[in-house]
């Protein structure tokens, strides 16, 4: 197979050949095979082009701590010839792309960054994301995004109706045309939650689509079928937007998550933290002293900073 993939990333496969090769993708041993391909490709590519201009897509990935970093791809023959299929390794999710020329943004800990798409659609990051798109979208192809992290989804309208899908990590995705929503995967947990408008959440590529309307929620975590709640209240969920963490009885061990993932800390804990004790209310997110001295007062806890490590203990 391995000759056959090489025959059709030349372009020289009949038809046949070509959907053997496809399905062959679909597969661990394809998939493992496409990226050694892709490596080799790119680092002959890189041996005419300046780091400046080029920095590649394993560069732009791995250099997470750099803030909204864009990465240009040079995928010569071996894009035209693969039909648009393009392996985010670090992000660990397959992106179909129409277009080669892709940018990749990520925010660092603790920002919001805003970022505007081609189509005039705006994302909003949360800390530690990363968004991919194509640097342009034909009309009346679908437009293409991936996210990992969290963002809230301010998607236009086209007046073609052109799809808008955004892809992730657990190759699970969410279908729109024109709406605004919340999308969240880290570690197992994905969910999505819907501020307007309509979209379709797919579990898995060929899995049938959910529906979701105006305040609905959904989630999924490994091994588990997706979870569907109506009627919640979104700005629980996309108040970071504003600078403010709210939380509706929310527990600790997942605010010790969001400090971990969203803002960089590592967490050590004492004897007797109540892990399971919930909490309602805001807190700020802009400045770290602060949320942690919020923290600190509504959970009845000491929280010990040094540099990004938090040690925190049950209060006596």
């Amino acid at each position: 197979m391995i000759q056959l993939l090489q025959k059709y990333l030349a372009d020289g496969c009949t038809p046949e050949e070509a959907s053997r090769v496809l399905q062959w993708l679909d597969t661990a041993e394809g998939r493992d095979a496409l990226q050694a391909e892709l490596e080799r490709d790119l680092a002959g590519s890189w041996e005419d082009e300046s780091p400046a201009s080029s920095p590649g897509i394993w560069t732009g990935i791995r250099e997470r701590t750099l803030s909204r970093r864009t990465v240009r791809i040079g995928w010569r023959r071996l894009a035209a010839a693969c039909a648009g299929v393009l392996l985010l390794a670090g992000a660990g999710f397959w992106l179909k792309a129409r277009y080669y020329d892709t940018i990749t943004v990520h925010s660092d800990y603790g920002m919001v960054e805003r970022v505007t798409l081609p189509d005039g659609s705006v994302v909003r990051l949360n800390g530690n994301t990363t968004l991919t798109y194509a640097r342009r979208w034909p009309e009346g192809e679908p437009r293409e995004v991936a996210v990992e992290g969290e963002a809230f989804f301010s998607v236009r309208h086209t007046v073609d109706h052109q799809r808008f899908t955004v892809h992730l990590p657990d190759q699970s995705s969410v279908e729109v045309v024109g709406t605004e929503f919340d999308v969240f995967s880290r570690k197992e947990l994905t969910r999505v939650v819907l501020n307007s408008g309509k979209i379709r959440f797919r579990t898995r590529p060929e899995a049938l689509p959910l529906a979701l309307q105006p305040g609905d929620l959904v989630e999924t975590r490994a091994g588990a079928a997706p979870r569907l709640q109506r009627r919640v209240d979104t700005a629980v969920f996309d108040s970071w937007r504003d600078h403010l963490l709210t939380f509706d009885r929310a527990p600790l061990k997942d605010v010790i998550t969001l400090l971990e993932t969203t803002y960089g800390y590592t967490v050590t804990l004492g004897k007797g933290v109540p892990l399971d004790e919930r909490f309602s209310g805001m807190v700020p997110s802009n400045d770290k002293k602060l949320m942690l001295e919020a923290l600190s007062k509504v959970f009845g806890l000491s929280v010990t900073q040094e540099g990004n490590r938090l040690h925190i203990e049950a209060n006596p």
